[in-house]
């Protein structure tokens, strides 16, 4: 067996250990570092020398510490806005007593924020948010799951809203103003299709609130004290999990699996739309940072200009396509850590909306590049 093909078998196994976190009983952090661990080891196998494993292994760690840490320091600022009362004097501003309402609000809000923010930051706002306005847990990982679509949909048209579209934006494949005069309308489409029919399908439905816990500013812990309780109320065991899936997928990076996997679209399938349709699908696997990565080494700025059909359909697609499964963004497995949400719920009720709402947005782009060239 190859070593790319072991490093394929061992990432496999991981997600399927993930995916069957509730059937297995064992917390999703376990197998993610578990097959992190075992891949780096098994990448000595295919680089040429120690110094160069090493040199991989500090830089993977590296940007993965600062992404835990963004998300180690969103989520304590969260526990603090929640403990000072914060999202209690949101939830006393939302008069809607019903969840059709209420998941349009939520959607748009999220759609909005994300652009301006990031989708990650948003996503953990917002389900965080959800905790305080709806008690029943199926009621709130519905929500999240639209949370997760709005979150990516929102970042995908904003040159800050996600992790690829600044990569793109850097790289000078797109600008600032074309990517958002061009993919508002993709991208708001990929929300409204199943944000609204999940809105339907809550028709008539009421809001069920959790019970309201009286605060008094005078038990408020403040100062130090405040930031202490708020640290230590961070679900350390998502951290690990979002440490393990990125130091995972960094090894197929490493060992060029993805930019291998890149060049086989391009050399196979041939067309530039369902190259990039496929290599946003593919984001909902694995990461889509060095899926976007690949792509622009694969292609040249003479060849594709800046706010060219190929890089700006690479931002919509890349940024929106991970919403298809839970683990495909990072505001997916925010969202999985903070609701403790099912995998195979997810993809039984949320998939199939996301993957409407993606081909959707992606046709509406096609059209609209047709038109305007």
């Amino acid at each position: 067996m190859s070593i790319e093909l072991l490093l394929i078998t061992v990432f496999v196994l991981a997600y399927a250990a993930i995916t069957l976190e509730h059937p297995l009983d064992v917390n999703k952090a376990v197998p993610a570092l578990a097959g992190a661990v075992l891949m780096w080891a098994l990448l000595t196998l295919h680089v040429d020398s120690l110094p160069t494993w090493q040199q991989n292994l500090q830089t993977s760690a590296l940007v993965s510490a600062k992404i835990v840490g963004f998300l180690w320091a969103a989520m304590t600022v969260v526990e603090w806005i929640d403990g000072q009362g914060g999202f209690a004097a949101i939830t006393r501003r939302i008069h809607t007593q019903h969840l059709s309402s209420l998941m349009l609000l939520t959607g748009f809000v999220t759609f909005f924020l994300s652009a301006v923010l990031d989708n990650l930051t948003t996503a953990i706002v917002m389900v965080s948010l959800m905790k305080k306005l709806l008690s029943k847990p199926e009621d709130r990982w519905f929500f999240a799951g639209i949370i997760v679509i709005a979150a990516n949909a929102g970042g995908a048209w904003s040159p800050i809203g996600d992790v690829t579209t600044t990569m793109l934006w850097i790289g000078g494949q797109v600008t600032a103003w074309g990517i958002v005069q061009t993919l508002f309308l993709p991208s708001l489409v990929c929300l409204l299709l199943p944000m609204g029919l999940a809105a339907y399908q809550l028709r008539g439905q009421v809001v069920q609130a959790p019970e309201v816990v009286s605060h008094h500013t005078a038990h408020k812990p403040v100062g130090l004290t405040a930031w202490r309780q708020a640290f230590a109320r961070v679900d350390k065991p998502t951290l690990v999990f979002f440490a393990g899936i990125l130091m995972a997928v960094a090894v197929l990076e490493h060992a060029h699996i993805l930019q291998d996997l890149a060049t086989w679209l391009n050399r196979t399938v041939g067309r530039l739309d369902v190259i990039v349709l496929l290599m946003g699908l593919a984001s909902a696997v694995v990461d889509n940072v060095p899926l976007v990565a690949a792509s622009m080494g694969m292609y040249s700025l003479a060849e594709h200009p800046t706010d060219s059909f190929l890089w700006e359909f690479i931002a919509y697609c890349a940024g929106t396509g991970g919403s298809v499964l839970i683990i495909g963004s990072a505001a997916g497995v925010a969202a999985m850590g903070l609701e403790k949400i099912d995998f195979f719920w997810y993809v039984k009720r949320i998939s199939g909306l996301a993957l409407l709402g993606y081909v959707a947005g992606a046709f509406t782009y096609i059209v609209q590049f047709n038109l305007t060239h």
